[in-house]
Parts: C-alpha cells; structure tokens; sequence
C-alpha cells in the first residue's frame, strides 16, 4: 500500500494531489505517454522547502505533465507540481517547473552557477498509415517522444541542439578553446556526456 499521508512536504499529500481513473491504454496507438519504462521502483523528490521523500511506483506523464502514482489497475494519483523542485531517477536528476512554457519534468544535464543545460519532453502521436486503395492500416498510430536542449548561459536561454554549430555559437567567447579541447579529446558536439565535458571545461577556463 501507498501512503500519502506524510508532512515531509508543506502539507498532507491527500490534498497536494489528485485521484484519477487510471485510463486504459488505447489498443489503436502503440508506445507510452510516460517518461520511465515502468512504474516499479523507488523515486527521490525533493520538495520546495528542501525537505526529501521516497516515493514508490512513480511516473511522469508527458502528456499531461504529471507525476503520477499507479495504485492499482482503477487508479492512478496525480501530484501537483508546485510542491516538488527535483525527481531523482536512477541517479539521473529532473528538474520541475511547475507553470511557463517549460512546465513539467527536464533533465538536468548540466547545471552550475554559471551554465545550466535541460533536456525538456514532449510527445505527440504519429497517425496510422493507411493503404487509400484497401483501406487497410499498414501501420499504426504510435506516441512517439521528442525532446529539446534548453542552455542558460549567465540566465540568458537559448534552445540549441547539440550539434557543433549551436554549441559554439553559444559559447562563441571561448570558442577556440572549445574546439582545440573536443579534438584533443576526441569529444563530440552530439553526445549529452561529451557536452558535459565540454561545459565543465567552459566554466573552468
């Protein structure tokens, strides 16, 4: 069983949240509106007030933009964002936004005084393909995920990709630099954990 009723946060969960039918699985569209592969498993979430809780069977909808709980094949609880700044999954940390055009779940890729890089998720669905001389489905509709980078430089944003063009025209005062220290490592621009090294080397030159 779950227990919801806890004051690790600023109140009693039971009332930072929301019971929700656990809507089954439409069969006409393949893949998953969550963001884990499953619910099984312990979560981190570390409150607003910095206060920390262990939470079971956690999950995040992209599509709604909710953590959510699964109870039971009838239910699932949907928390309110706005108490909660971090998830912490598998030692990957997600920052949460609870309202902007960022709200939700990002992963926090990099993140020091200086530069901070997020990955944000969306998901929308790809339509069925259809035969229009048989009218038979070749293949069917799918929730396919996409992402963005979101990079903070001083608290300026830029979206960016993480391709060599975006990242150094960001970086454009140490670009140089920059691509002496990918070549010397044999980095690429492509890779979340060659862009980390990259930005650590950024923040220490």
């Amino acid at each position: 069983s779950v227990n919801f009723n806890t004051t690790a946060f600023t109140g009693n969960l039971q009332s930072s949240g929301l019971w929700v039918p656990n809507v089954p699985t439409e069969n006409s569209v393949k893949g998953t509106v969550y963001l884990f592969p499953e619910f099984a498993g312990q979560y981190k979430v570390i409150a607003n007030n910095g206060s920390t809780l262990n939470l079971l069977n956690l999950n995040y909808n992209i599509k709604t933009k909710t953590l959510e709980t699964f109870v039971s094949k009838d239910s699932v609880f949907q928390y309110e964002l706005n108490q909660f700044s971090y998830v912490i999954n598998n030692n990957r940390k997600f920052k949460v936004n609870s309202n902007g055009k960022l709200k939700g779940l990002s992963l926090e890729v990099y993140n020091s005084k200086k530069i901070q890089l997020f990955k944000y998720y969306s998901v929308f669905i790809e339509k069925a393909v259809i035969n229009p001389m048989t009218n038979v489905v070749v293949s069917d509709a799918v929730y396919t995920h996409v992402f963005s980078y979101y990079l903070y430089v001083n608290g300026k944003e830029v979206k960016i990709k993480l391709n060599k063009n975006d990242i150094l025209n960001v970086l454009s005062d140490k670009k140089n630099e920059i691509k002496d220290f990918v070549l010397s490592n044999k980095l690429t621009y492509s890779k979340e954990e060659d862009v980390y090294k990259i930005l650590e080397y950024y923040d220490s030159i």
